[in-house]
């Protein structure tokens, strides 16, 4: 029995460096907007343990292309999916240099409030226009 724990623990100690985009789909499918833009290399260059950085980013985006649609009121692929460029820039002015963990969990919360208060309108707008799945 402490071999086989051993053996496991030293295995977990000596593995590699690896991205959340190795380890985690994203589960992107492309029946929808086949053409949407594939996560910025920021997310996919993120270490594991920076992980909350990524669902910062995730949280942005997604707050950002609900709003999108609901402000313009379409639903076209550029607005459903639109580039992350905006995003990432502001995410690099803005939060890229907090250092506390926390400090960038709690920059999260207003993109989850945004996404939240977006979401139902985003999806009435977007299967009114058949553009949902």
């Amino acid at each position: 029995m402490k071999i086989v724990l051993y053996a496991v623990l030293s295995a977990t100690i000596s593995l590699p460096t690896v991205s959340v985009a190795q380890m985690v789909s994203s589960g992107q499918t492309d029946e929808i907007c086949p053409g949407r833009p594939n996560e910025p290399q920021i997310i996919q260059n993120m270490p594991v343990q920076e992980a909350y950085r990524t669902l910062l980013l995730q949280a942005m985006y997604s707050a950002y292309r609900y709003e999108l649609v609901v402000q313009t009121g379409t639903c076209s692929c550029d607005n459903r999916f639109p580039s992350w460029e905006p995003v990432v820039e502001y995410y690099l002015e803005n939060y890229a240099r907090l250092e506390d963990e926390w400090a960038v969990m709690d920059a999260q919360r207003p993109y989850d409030a945004a996404k939240r208060l977006h979401r139902e309108p985003h999806r009435t707008i977007c299967v009114q226009q058949g553009n949902w799945r």
